[in-house]
């Protein structure tokens, strides 16, 4: 076994894996942001108290966060609303493209668009 790794190759640390029926982590999160699991009192009582209303699920509290670090110009913040809330941003390269490559292909078959090829 290779030094400085905890398992053989191709065999993780739980050799019967996951108990069935147990979700896995983003599940689980996801479940308790949308209101999905009941949270326990004290978080929210928080939330509540935070922002002021009982039918808030705990997503609405972390945006609610967001948009308050976002307007004392946080730029994490502001990026983590802009990314979970339009997507992220679309690149678009312009190149020029040279022999006969794949992209050299798709310009001539007009399938790229103006010299343009959006990657992202």
């Amino acid at each position: 076994m290779p030094v400085g790794t905890p398992f053989e190759p191709g065999k993780s640390g739980t050799a019967a894996g996951r108990t069935p029926g147990v979700p896995n982590l983003a599940t689980r999160i996801r479940r308790i942001m949308e209101g999905d699991e009941p949270l326990p009192k004290v978080i929210s009582e928080t939330i509540e108290r935070s922002v002021g209303d009982k039918s808030k699920k705990p997503i609405d509290a972390v945006i609610i966060v967001a948009l308050l670090q976002t307007l004392q110009a946080d730029k994490q913040w502001a990026d983590w609303l802009s990314q979970n809330g339009y997507g992220k941003p679309v690149e678009t390269l312009k190149h020029k493209a040279t022999g006969e490559s794949n992209c050299a292909r798709w310009h001539a078959q007009g399938r790229a668009g103006e010299g343009e090829v959006k990657h992202g």
